[in-house]
C-alpha cells in the first residue's frame, strides 16, 4: 500500500517491473532460502499441512538436473548450493 502511494503503481503482479509469485501453489511459504546469485536460488518450503519441498531455481538449469546432481554426489539440496558459494 505505502509503495503504491509512493510510487503510483502495484508492486505485487504479473507485469513487467512488478513482483510476483514464484512457486506452485501461492500459499507455500518460504522457511529458508539461499540465493546465489539473479535467478539463482533454493527455497525450503512449508505447504499446506506442514509438508516440506523444496523450489529449485537455477537460470537455464532444470530442476531435474540441480536435484539429480545433488543426488550423485550424495549430498542434500542444501549443501549442494552452500558448496557452489564455498560454505561448508
Amino acid at each position: 500500500m505505502e509503495f503504491q502511494k509512493k510510487y503510483g503503481r502495484e508492486l505485487i503482479g504479473q507485469n513487467l517491473g512488478q513482483f510476483h509469485v514464484d512457486y506452485a501453489d501461492p500459499e507455500d511459504e518460504a522457511v529458508d532460502c539461499i540465493f546465489l546469485g539473479k535467478k539463482v536460488y533454493l527455497d525450503k518450503l512449508v505447504k499446506k499441512g506442514g509438508k516440506e519441498d523444496w523450489h529449485v531455481r537455477m537460470k537455464g538449469v532444470p530442476s531435474g538436473v540441480i536435484k539429480d546432481k545433488a543426488k550423485d554426489e550424495g549430498k542434500s539440496l542444501i549443501q549442494l548450493y552452500l558448496d557452489m558459494i564455498g560454505q561448508r
